[in-house]
């Protein structure tokens, strides 16, 4: 039922009212070389031949479908989407969230390597929404966003993050 009101109260293009935005990459994409890609295809194997030695067909198959997969995937271009936080909330793409849905943000910024927002949400779909800051001054986003949301203070990147990062499976 709130969420009914929500909707009602704003108006259509609430979110296009801009007190902060750029353009950025839907995700950043790492650059992998041939060896990166060989050494995936090798292990690769190796799991469709223990699939086929333990006789696990299904193991087999869905490893024998991966590297296809991951190639078409791989093709395809980050989109670029617009980032914009307006009195009402962030529209991130067609990704729409009012403040009222956000719990709270963290800025990571160890340039090169780090430069981006990640908001926590209370929605399912979408729980947590990175956004590369694309050179924006994180110093001026965080004084944006600490007038309208809690900031995690001290949040660090997740160990997982860490590693996927590291051996670049993003």
């Amino acid at each position: 039922m709130a969420k009914q009101k929500e909707k009602e109260i704003l108006p259509a293009n609430a979110f296009d009212e801009i007190d902060l935005g750029w353009i950025a990459p839907e995700y950043l994409r790492y650059e992998r070389g041939w060896p990166w890609f060989a050494l995936l295809f090798l292990i690769n194997g190796l799991l469709v031949a223990y699939g086929f030695f333990t006789d696990s067909y299904t193991m087999m198959a869905v490893f024998a479908i991966l590297p296809f997969v991951l190639l078409l995937e791989h093709r395809k271009p980050p989109r670029l989407v617009e980032v914009i936080f307006s009195p009402y909330g962030l529209k991130f793409g067609n990704i729409k969230v009012p403040y009222s849905h956000i719990r709270a943000f963290w800025i990571l910024h160890t340039p090169p390597n780090i430069d981006e927002i990640h908001i926590r949400t209370t929605r399912k779909t979408h729980s947590e929404i990175v956004i590369p800051m694309m050179g924006i001054n994180p110093a001026f986003v965080r004084q944006y966003l600490v007038t309208q949301i809690a900031e995690w203070e001290g949040r660090e990147l997740p160990l997982f993050d860490t590693l996927v990062r590291l051996l670049r499976l993003n």
